[in-house]
């Protein structure tokens, strides 16, 4: 394996990584769709929630970016924001 593939954000996943959301262009010029394609099976390999929104016709970035990124805060709010502590026993 090429040292690039094993810094390949897919080759490191594992099941206590916390959850993926990416947004993918079907017209990116810098990074193939394959790739988030990838990463997104080695996620739900790991049951890792995945989330993969691709971008019909655009490139790597786009105009309405800043506009969906209220998409991105509400899936975040879901599964990454702070969650009350739990109380727990105490052994003695």
């Amino acid at each position: 394996m090429s040292i690039a593939e094993q810094l390949s954000p897919a080759n490191l996943v594992s099941s206590d990584d916390p959850p993926v959301f990416i947004w993918h262009g079907d017209a990116d010029k810098t990074v193939p769709l394959q790739q988030s394609q990838w990463l997104g099976e080695k996620c739900k390999a790991a049951q890792l929630p995945f989330e993969l929104r691709i971008k019909k016709g655009e490139d790597h970035g786009w105009k309405t970016q800043i506009e969906e990124e209220a998409d991105f805060v509400t899936w975040f709010d879901k599964y990454l924001s702070p969650q009350p502590l739990r109380k727990q026993k105490l052994a003695r």
